[in-house]
C-alpha cells in the first residue's frame, strides 16, 4: 500500500502530515506504529517548513511489517543529526528520527532532498 500527500509551505503542514499518517496507519492496520510515525513525520515536515522553505511531499508505504515514510523537499543542502547539549531547545528532529527509526537515511536527487525512515511492528 502506497499513499502520497502534497503539502504547501504552510505553518499547518506538520499538523496535516501528522493527522494523515495516523489515518494511513489506521487504514493499513498498523496502528501500533502510529504514534512514532506521527512524531517522526511531524519532525521531518517541520524541518522542511523551517529550513527548506518549500512545498514538500510525504510518501508512505506499508508492506507488513514495515512502514516507510519519506519526506521530499526542494532543498538539496546536506543535513545531519548533530550532537546537542541537553539545554538546546531546537535541532532535535533528526536525533529523534535516529532514535526511533529501525533505519533511516537521506537521499539527494536533482535539486531535491528526501529523508526517509522505516518502522516495524
Amino acid at each position: 500500500m502506497i499513499e502520497t500527500l502534497r503539502l504547501e509551505h504552510d505553518v499547518r503542514a506538520p499538523r496535516r502530515a501528522r493527522h494523515w499518517i495516523i489515518q494511513r496507519c489506521d487504514e493499513w492496520q498498523c496502528g501500533a506504529l502510529a504514534d512514532s510515525a506521527a512524531l517522526m513525520v511531524t519532525e521531518l515536515v517541520t524541518n522542511a517548513f523551517l529550513h527548506a522553505r518549500t512545498d514538500c511531499v510525504v510518501h508512505a508505504a506499508f508492506t507488513a511489517p514495515t512502514l516507510r515514510v519519506t519526506v521530499t523537499d526542494e532543498d538539496s543542502r546536506e543535513i545531519s543529526a548533530k550532537s546537542l547539549s541537553h539545554t538546546e531547545e531546537r535541532g532535535r528532529g533528526l536525533v529523534i528520527i535516529a532514535a526511533l527509526a529501525d533505519t533511516w537515511g537521506v537521499e539527494h536527487h536533482a535539486g531535491t532532498k528526501s529523508v526517509w525512515f522505516d518502522l516495524s511492528g
